[in-house]
């Protein structure tokens, strides 16, 4: 064992800035980098993050010994990115703005506050719509639940003129 007095530090290195332990709180720091062969778990309030395997593969977990949601933060207006250098996808602090490079799945997706589609959007099922589909170009828009009772009508009213076409022909043939 090593020691030291209580809040003094135990330093390591050519120079004391490069390396150091206190004793007494185990507040450390190391000048260059530092290689663990295993993973590192770090506590603090009671709530434990660990950094290494996960699942099989390298990653970051927040539930040994209790199930704890995982915070991965940026300031406002900063941003989180995923994959392999900027390219890949990101997620911005503060506003929730999203950017994925590649498709994107979800078994449903809810847009509670809209929904755009900067290219054509494809479906390979039936799409519900509960109020109006509106159909819009740079020129022109067309809300098809208005076009749609307007079809109805003047289709009604088409039937209505051949019925009456037909009974015209009917009564020319006598």
């Amino acid at each position: 064992m090593l020691g030291t007095a209580k809040n003094s530090k135990v330093f390591f290195g050519n120079h004391r800035e490069d390396a150091w332990i206190q004793a007494g709180t185990g507040a450390s720091f190391f000048k260059g980098a530092m290689t663990v062969t295993n993973s590192v778990s770090v506590t603090t309030k009671g709530q434990t993050v660990r950094l290494g395997e996960t699942f099989g593969m390298p990653g970051l977990y927040s539930s040994d010994g209790v199930a704890r949601d995982l915070m991965l933060g940026a300031a406002n207006g900063k941003k989180v990115y995923l994959g392999y250098g900027r390219e890949n996808a990101y997620v911005e602090s503060g506003t929730g703005n999203a950017w994925f490079k590649g498709s994107m799945t979800a078994g449903t997706v809810v847009a509670t506050a809209g929904l755009t589609s900067k290219k054509a959007a494809f479906f390979e099922d039936t799409v519900t719509v509960k109020k109006n589909l509106i159909l819009q170009t740079a020129e022109s828009s067309m809300n098809l639940a208005e076009e749609l009772v307007s079809l109805r009508t003047e289709n009604a009213e088409m039937k209505a003129m051949m019925m009456e076409m037909r009974s015209q022909l009917e009564q020319m043939r006598r």
